[in-house]
């Protein structure tokens, strides 16, 4: 594997090239950001930098969409007063030591109850594991809702798994599961439906061209403003 770069603007796109045998050059953008190049393996350097420069501009948005999809969570300590999310809500923790451990959900608290005092690990276990199993539920009835839309295209509903990622808020595989992140719990149900709609649109089209563009705006004609709208609630 060899390390390249190029001149974009201001920029500096730096990126792996990878020699095969194959008869043609393909650039992918990882969700974290590296770009690998592979090419054929008698592809000169120069070739190499004059294809990944024409592409440049491809490449920043793909980067810039990946980054607009990572949480951002400031670190957390678990400890009565902070701040945490649910459905969209903020709302504030209450912890106090009980006979059980267990989390539950009035109008304005997330209540953590604790056997015995916790460590600070402990404590943020036992939250997102309360998240983990709220999103089981809660996703697979909007994806139930969402998938309606697409039945001509996906006549089955894809496998639905669920996970903590650090660089996406979903994706769709190509073995066609649907992938979403644990995270999303808490961000209101409209915005988790535009997550679910995104990454169902990828059924039909992978990339965020124009005809996957028109395919949100058939399904979702606001997914512009929703996407906006997460993008501005980060976590």
């Amino acid at each position: 594997m060899k390390e390249m770069a190029v001149a974009w603007g201001r920029k500096t796109i730096r990126f792996s090239v990878a020699k095969e045998d194959r008869n043609s050059l393909r650039i992918t953008v990882a969700p974290d950001s590296s770009v690998l190049v592979r090419v054929p393996s008698h592809a000169t350097d120069v070739e190499i930098a004059e294809r990944v420069r024409r592409r440049a501009g491809w490449i920043d948005a793909q980067q810039h969409d990946f980054s607009l999809w990572k949480p951002r969570t400031p670190p957390r300590s678990y400890i009565s007063g902070e701040t945490h999310k649910y459905l969209g809500r903020a709302l504030r923790l209450h912890v106090r030591e009980s006979l059980r451990n267990a989390v539950t959900v009035t109008q304005s608290r997330l209540v953590m109850e604790t056997l015995g005092e916790k460590s600070r690990d402990q404590r943020a276990e036992l939250l997102w594991r309360w998240y983990a199993s709220r999103a089981q539920t809660h996703f697979r009835r909007r994806l139930t809702a969402q998938h309606k839309l697409f039945a001509r295209l996906l006549p089955d509903a894809p496998t639905l798994i669920t996970r903590r990622m650090t660089s996406r808020w979903g994706s769709y595989t190509k073995r066609g599961n649907l992938v979403l992140n644990v995270e999303l719990i808490q961000v209101s149900t409209r915005l988790l439906d535009y997550v679910i709609t995104h990454e169902l649109a990828h059924a039909a089209y992978w990339g965020h061209g124009r005809d996957w563009q028109a395919l949100m705006t058939s399904m979702m004609p606001d997914w512009r403003e929703r996407k906006s709208s997460l993008e501005k609630s980060l976590l």
